[in-house]
């Protein structure tokens, strides 16, 4: 019998924390699966380092995004599990858990709740057993735990960890069959009276003033990946004197400048405010980046026409995955919300 919170409970089909569902794939190993990561050395890194990265708010928040761009302008999909582990850790020391991260566990944040499907608990003494079915898993078949929305049994939104070598969870193994973001591990996995710690209460996950900075964390994501695309263009532009090209460069030099500027302005304020409530901030970064990396895929697309697409493969898998990426914006939903702020906040236009 093993323990999990401190409950006696049964092995696990997974031989191993690096998977979940190693039983439903014999031909599943922890060493394949890394080896499917173009950098899996950086991703290893990162983990292990993790825990010296400057977490939002404390004097360093821009230092934190530059490496989330670094790794984006790397590859988007080791960017994609890199953030969600440090905020994994984030959350966990800003809701106050109750246990600090096991040495090496790889952490993830799965929190995408499909209108028809939010998982469902009950309550087993000071803890949970939830059941259902979560899409949209980045890294489920190598993280080791799992921070998860579901809803508490009086239907409020609640987050819980989960540790996912245990009989009531299984990573399907069947993994995302579109282009984009197809190395980072996005699988659908299935809790059936899984354990889970509850981390902060209902509700808090949302409302903490770190939800806002995390959203600003992946806004910093989209725009290292942009910056890795505007430098195939401006490696062109140094090497023939193609006027159009050159003027496609520039266009992208303004997007991109308001976007950085944006990050580093954005940065300050978290650090000078860390317990303020900066959705509208947040908003109105996320919508600079998203339209500076939107701006700079169409502008290098029409600048170097479909040879790069067709004949780099570096180059078009980053082009599809950050079109999968910015999809974490909420597109024309986040504007409405913004449209608040702007008729609420007048002085947001004031130079």
């Amino acid at each position: 019998m093993d323990t999990l919170f401190g409950k006696e409970v049964v092995a696990g089909a997974a031989p191993s924390a690096a998977s979940s569902n190693a039983a439903a794939n014999d031909d599943f190993s922890y060493d394949d699966a890394i080896s499917a990561f173009r950098m899996p050395l950086e991703f290893e890194a990162f983990v292990s380092e993790a825990a010296a990265l400057p977490l939002p708010g404390r004097g360093n928040t821009l230092e934190r995004w530059r490496e989330f761009a670094r790794l984006a302008m790397q590859d988007l999909n080791l960017a994609k599990i890199a953030e969600s582990h440090a905020d994994a850790l984030a959350i966990l020391t800003e809701c106050r858990a109750r246990f600090t991260p096991r040495p090496r566990s790889r952490w993830a944040v799965w929190t995408l709740d499909m209108p028809s499907a939010a998982l469902r608990t009950v309550r087993w003494e000071e803890h949970f057993l939830v059941s259902g079915r979560k899409s949209w898993c980045a890294g489920a078949p190598w993280v080791t735990d799992a921070l998860v929305s579901a809803r508490d049994p009086e239907e409020q939104p609640l987050l819980l960890h989960v540790h996912l070598d245990q009989p009531g969870v299984q990573v399907e193994a069947e993994r995302d069959t579109g282009i984009g973001l197809r190395d980072c591990g996005i699988r659908t996995v299935v809790f059936d009276n899984a354990i889970a710690e509850a981390i902060g209460t209902s509700g808090e996950y949302r409302a903490r003033p770190g939800y806002w900075h995390a959203s600003m964390g992946l806004a910093a994501c989209w725009y290292g990946a942009a910056v890795a695309l505007a430098e195939t263009l401006r490696e062109c532009c140094e090497k023939r004197p193609d006027a159009h090209a050159r003027a496609h460069l520039g266009a992208i030099d303004v997007a991109l400048s308001a976007a950085a500027g944006m990050l580093r302005g954005a940065a300050d304020v978290i650090d000078a405010a860390p317990k303020r409530d900066l959705q509208g901030l947040a908003l109105r970064v996320r919508g600079i980046v998203e339209f500076a990396a939107s701006t700079t895929m169409e502008r290098v697309g029409r600048a170097l026409g479909a040879a790069p697409l067709c004949l780099d493969p570096e180059h078009s898998q980053r082009v599809a995955d950050l079109m999968v990426f910015l999809r974490q914006s909420q597109a024309e939903r986040d504007l409405e919300q913004l449209s608040a702020f702007s008729i609420k906040e007048h002085s947001s236009w004031t130079l």
